[in-house]
């Protein structure tokens, strides 16, 4: 319990043969039971609308991760048309980016494996471009 000064003497429980105030019985947790809000967002802070939203000053993954979210994830080629992904490897295809301008612009994005990706930011002009978002 407390000793003369009021403090907590280490080893001695407070709950000891009392009921806690406020907690669930232990048959009110089912083990493998979902969270009353599992995979919903809550509107008022979703996108735009939260606080912390950067908008196109926003760094080169959170984009990738925005427009994976957006358009959904790329399994297949829009260029060589690859739409198997080869044995050894988990992920293949990527959201490549169009303009090189990295903004939240849905129409600038398209799916290309990763042989293609690179080589398209290699021609383009993109690939140095890229590496300065990835500093923000």
């Amino acid at each position: 319990m407390r000793n003369a000064k009021g403090q907590f003497v280490k080893g001695e429980g407070f709950w000891t043969g009392k009921k806690r105030p406020g907690l669930k019985t232990k048959s009110q947790f089912v083990k493998g039971s979902e969270p009353y809000n599992k995979g919903k967002l809550s509107p008022e802070t979703s996108n735009e609308l939260n606080g912390l939203w950067k908008g196109d000053e926003a760094g080169y993954g959170a984009l990738h991760a925005w427009v994976s979210r957006k358009l959904g994830k790329p399994n297949l080629c829009e260029h060589c048309g690859l739409d198997k992904i080869p044995t050894g490897f988990k992920r293949y295809f990527n959201w490549a980016n169009i303009s090189g301008e990295y903004h939240r612009n849905l129409e600038d994005w398209i799916r290309l494996c990763r042989p293609c990706h690179i080589k398209y930011d290699r021609e383009s002009g993109i690939w140095g471009n890229a590496t300065k978002l990835w500093k923000k």
